[in-house]
């Protein structure tokens, strides 16, 4: 979306904390504390700031400066020890964003208890926010085989009750590389304009919020000034 390689991307997990990636006039690097001085809404996130960061981009591409992304940490189960309660910050972060992207990908985590147990329970809390995608689609081998990773994955989702559900969309995306083509259909553009879409109601529904707010003011001076 940004046009810019920011975070790292692989099949190993990247990540233990979180990353916002957000706009600014400096390609800069933030931690901890500055990483919770520039989002104050986030000071909920306070108790792990060691795993906080923010990385400011200079990218003028589409509406990025109206934007906030936040990366996640990857999941996975078994004796994976993380050092604070990572569902419950997922889940928190879930309940403040506009919009939920749940990448699952073709080489064996996508299916992992804790995301599911985590998707399960943001579908419970704001489940119109989650938008489903097949990631590194071009590493499914062939079409048939992506087929069968994709049947795989809505079977796995179908057994959560709270997760089967009609009209489940899951569309294949991967960042094109040229020196290495792939005939998968890329709907990576798709996402883009899903989060366009979603900027501009955020914008509409903050311009009502304002216009409320002005009416609000106004009838509360007019009553101030009656009763004076």
């Amino acid at each position: 979306y940004v046009e810019e390689h920011i975070q790292k991307t692989g099949v190993a997990i990247e990540t233990q904390g979180f990353t916002f990636i957000t706009s600014g006039r400096k390609r800069e690097s933030l931690t901890g504390n500055a990483a919770l001085h520039l989002y104050p809404h986030f000071w909920p996130l306070l108790a792990f700031k060691d795993y906080l960061s923010a990385e400011i981009s200079t990218s003028r591409q589409k509406k990025f400066y109206l934007v906030t992304f936040v990366d996640t940490p990857g999941l996975v189960d078994g004796d994976m020890i993380y050092p604070f309660d990572v569902n419950n910050a997922i889940i928190l972060l879930g309940q403040l964003a506009d919009l939920i992207f749940v990448f699952l990908d073709p080489m064996g985590q996508a299916l992992c208890k804790r995301t599911l147990d985590i998707v399960e329970k943001l579908n419970e809390m704001c489940g119109d926010k989650l938008r489903f995608y097949l990631s590194k689609a071009d590493e499914a081998g062939r079409e048939t085989d992506r087929q069968k990773v994709m049947m795989q994955i809505v079977q796995e989702l179908c057994r959560r009750p709270g997760l089967n559900k009609c009209c489940f969309e899951m569309p294949t995306i991967y960042i094109p590389n040229q020196q290495k083509p792939s005939r998968c259909e890329n709907q990576i553009g798709g996402v883009c304009q899903t989060i366009e879409k979603t900027i501009n109601q955020a914008v509409q529904k903050t311009l009502d919020q304002i216009e409320k707010d002005c009416e609000l003011i106004c009838s509360t001076i007019c009553n101030n000034l009656a009763q004076d």
